[in-house]
């Protein structure tokens, strides 16, 4: 339905790996297509919400017991061997606890794991609420990474709500395991609610404190003012260009986050108007993040 905030369904692939299926809105019908990245066996599994906006799952479907032989993983696994992927993270996906040699430790169904190392050589992080490999979660060469080379001065900093107090306690939580050279201390943090004034609730102290960030992560899911597709796009586009100017450095890198909300239920970017982009399975706020760096 076109009143719909959203579409309310989302369809993916469960077993030996979680595998997300994108749909695409077309002419009174949905469609999606997907790749394996592992061998296996698979049900397919649609999940429907309504139209009401109440997150409350009102269908689940399954078809069950479909084995996929074949494998397109030969680009995952080029890309990976080689190890030089401009992605903030490799090219993981979700394989079941299941296939670990320390599933009888793990409490989640599945583990994020870079599927071109076998599972029997993984090591996994030790956390309290997420089953995360170390294959599957760094890069040596990532700079994101490297915190070792921060220096004295230099911080790293998550701007954002909600989502971004999530990810900057549970990279806490990974610290000593990440890089037991650094410091907690240097890892701040800034609440903020809009990408045009994100510094309302900062301190003199803070500001200051913020100069020396060395990195940015950026990961903001509920603003104050809900917008459309187009203005979060204008936004996004014009916070991140005033972070350049203000730290004209090649090797000051900046991370934005796709929004964590359930795509069923989203509070921005549902906005009607008539530059409003296809609608998919993804949060509308993704779709145009895809949009933006498509397009850059």
């Amino acid at each position: 339905e076109k009143s719909c905030h959203s579409q309310g369904l989302w369809i993916r692939l469960e077993g030996d790996a979680l595998v997300p299926i994108v749909l695409h809105e077309g002419t009174s019908v949905w469609t999606g297509s997907f790749s394996i990245p592992l061998a296996g066996n698979y049900d397919v599994v649609a999940y429907w919400y309504g139209c009401d906006g109440d997150g409350i799952l009102k269908l689940r479907t399954v078809i069950t017991n479909i084995v996929f032989k074949a494998t397109t993983a030969t680009t995952i696994a080029s890309t990976n061997s080689q190890r030089v992927s401009p992605s903030l993270f490799p090219s993981s996906i979700w394989i079941s606890s299941k296939k670990f040699t320390q599933s009888a430790d793990l409490t989640q169904p599945y583990v994020l794991h870079d599927p071109q190392v076998p599972t029997t050589d993984a090591t996994l992080f030790k956390t309290s609420e997420s089953s995360v490999s170390v294959e599957g979660a760094t890069y040596p060469e990532t700079k994101f990474y490297r915190f070792q080379d921060l220096s004295n001065y230099e911080l790293v900093c998550w701007i954002g709500n909600e989502s971004a107090t999530l990810l900057h306690a549970s990279f806490l939580q990974l610290r000593s395991q990440v890089s037991n050279s650094q410091r907690p201390f240097k890892f701040h943090l800034y609440d903020a609610k809009s990408f045009q004034s994100p510094d309302t609730t900062w301190t003199e102290e803070g500001k200051k404190k913020f100069r020396k960030c060395k990195h940015i992560l950026i990961s903001m899911d509920k603003v104050q003012v809900p917008m459309s597709q187009t203005q979060y796009i204008q936004q996004v586009t014009k916070f991140i260009n005033h972070l350049l100017k203000a730290f004209p450095d090649d090797t000051f890198p900046i991370w934005i986050f796709s929004v964590m909300e359930s795509p069923t239920k989203p509070t921005n970017c549902f906005l009607q108007e008539p530059t409003t982009l296809p609608r998919t399975s993804h949060h509308p706020c993704n779709t145009a993040l895809q949009k933006l760096f498509r397009s850059s």
